[in-house]
């Protein structure tokens, strides 16, 4: 059994890879901007687990081809899943509707929906305001469960 300072070490040396998650017309996409491995789904749960799949084939193919990993995957890491306005507002309409977000945000519902369609991109502030809403509703949430 490992002692706890070569757990912190490992802990220390965890890498985080940040795989940024999107809203395409029909389906959720995964990617990682220096890892050629690219997962779909249809939602956010199937999305992850496709890409951790694909990643781990990825993996698997290139040390069977005898072919060194890239940096990115050599010891230990951890995946961050990030979602993109476009996919965060896409996910957050399947448990609650557009007017309570518009409601939380202070931005209109029409608003909302160039930025969950990718018709507008929101800008940094604006992106700022729809997360600090949905944050607030998961507060009040929070207070009647």
């Amino acid at each position: 059994m490992p002692n706890i300072k070569t757990r912190e070490r490992k802990i220390i040396n965890m890498r985080k890879l940040i795989i940024n998650i999107d809203w395409l017309p029909e389906n959720y996409a995964a990617a990682h901007t220096d890892i050629p491995v690219v997962a779909t789904g249809s939602t956010v749960e199937e999305v992850k687990t496709e890409f951790k799949e694909a990643l781990e084939f990825h993996i698997e193919g290139i040390i069977e081809d005898g072919e060194e990993l890239p940096e990115e995957l050599k010891g230990t890491y951890e995946l961050f899943f990030n979602l993109s306005t476009r996919a965060r507002l896409k996910f957050i309409e399947t448990i609650i509707n557009r007017k309570a977000l518009a409601r939380a945000t202070g931005i209109n519902v029409k608003q909302l929906g160039h930025y969950a369609t990718g018709y507008k991109i929101p800008r940094d502030e604006t992106r700022k305001k729809i997360t600090r809403g949905i944050k607030k509703l998961r507060d009040e949430f929070d207070t009647v469960i």
